[in-house]
């Protein structure tokens, strides 16, 4: 995965971020969808697509979304996330993004306007 874009994250709303991955090698078929789970990281917060699927989703084999405005504790600020995959191939995990790998653009939590 070479590139996500930048979404924010508004406290309180349901905007989704949307993680856009180009693979290649071993993932470019099936992209996000050939994993088994997907757990991402923003700041102190972890999300599962197999335990919390309402807030993080493979849409198709190149998006993953994340909705967690509703639900967020996070402090106003911008994170780097940390997005692993996990599959029979990788019981643990292999890391598609991270600070110290192929970092993703920033996500930016804010407060809504009035």
């Amino acid at each position: 995965m070479t590139e996500i874009y930048k979404d924010t994250i508004i406290k309180g709303r349901d905007n989704e971020v949307v993680f856009v991955g180009r693979f290649t090698g071993d993932f470019q078929s099936s992209g996000f969808a050939g994993f088994d789970e997907i757990r991402v990281t923003v700041g102190d917060e972890t999300y599962s697509t197999i335990s919390d699927p309402e807030n993080l989703y493979v849409e198709n084999k190149v998006n993953l979304k994340l909705k967690i405005g509703a639900i967020t504790s996070l402090d106003v600020g911008t994170y780097i996330p940390k997005i692993v995959g996990f599959s029979g191939y990788y019981p643990n995990g292999v890391v598609l993004s991270s600070a110290d790998y192929n970092q993703s653009s920033p996500v930016t939590v804010v407060l809504p306007t009035p």
